[in-house]
């Protein structure tokens, strides 16, 4: 069997190698507890770029948790290279809330960083 490691990291600054995970299972944050709907616009497409950057292309996958999905849907779509390939979309109820379960594969492209200004 394979071992599995549970950690809390800061998702924009991951501490892994590039291309060193083979599979991610996250909840995303809601915006709901903490943050706001907003923040989560701005947090999404960060954390899964550099999601996609520790992940291994053509065989890494993904599976998150979230309530706001089409945010989520529109970061993966809206990046180029397109680094996440959406699999499965599941949505559910979870507590009350309208929420779904998102699978990704991660495709084949290379990871370019972000030009900073």
């Amino acid at each position: 069997m394979a071992e599995i490691d549970a950690m809390r990291l800061d998702c924009e600054c991951l501490p892994f190698l590039t291309a060193s995970v083979d599979v991610v299972v996250t909840d995303l944050p809601f915006g709901k507890r903490m943050g706001s709907r907003s923040s989560v616009r701005t947090l999404y497409p960060i954390a899964l770029r550099e999601l996609a950057r520790v992940v291994r292309p053509g065989t890494g996958r993904m599976v998150a948790l979230t309530s706001e999905y089409k945010t989520a849907l529109l970061a993966t779509t809206g990046m180029h290279p397109r680094l996440w390939l959406l699999t499965d979309f599941f949505k559910i109820n979870h507590g009350g809330m309208n929420c779904a379960v998102l699978t990704w594969q991660r495709s084949c492209d290379a990871y370019e960083p972000v030009p900073t200004s």
